[in-house]
Formats: C-alpha cells, sequence, structure tokens
C-alpha cells in the first residue's frame, strides 16, 4: 500500500488524470483545490512500485532520481 498527499497550487485539477493511470485498487480524491491524496493497493510489490513511480512522475513533472529506477 502507498499513500501520496500532493499539497500545490491547483494540485485538485490532476485528480482525473491521476484517477486514469492507477488499477482499480487506488484511489483519488480532491480534497481542496490544492490538495490531492491517492491511495494505492497492490499484492505485488513491483507492480505497486511501478504505479507509483508513475504517479510521481506525474506530479513532478520530471523523472524520478536514478535510484528509483531498477
Amino acid at each position: 500500500m502507498a499513500t501520496v498527499v500532493h499539497a500545490a497550487p491547483g494540485a485538485g485539477a490532476r485528480r482525473d488524470a491521476l484517477r486514469d493511470m492507477l488499477p482499480e485498487t487506488a484511489g483519488v480524491s480532491a480534497l481542496d483545490d490544492d490538495l490531492v491524496v491517492a491511495r494505492i493497493l497492490s499484492v505485488d510489490s513491483f507492480v505497486l512500485r511501478g504505479h507509483l513511480v508513475a504517479v510521481l512522475q506525474h506530479l513532478s513533472g520530471a523523472a524520478l532520481p536514478r535510484p528509483w529506477m531498477i
């Protein structure tokens, strides 16, 4: 399980894009215009990591540091 809390101006507008990229075992809520929370569940940690990397790259707009890449 992973939980991502993203607080930034306009973060709530990213809710639908995050929902589209995540599996059915995930949920995304915009608690405010500037706050979005995602919870991702998976039975396999490698699959979970793949979804988490996609979310973090989408939110940051950049590639993650090299240690995140396998």
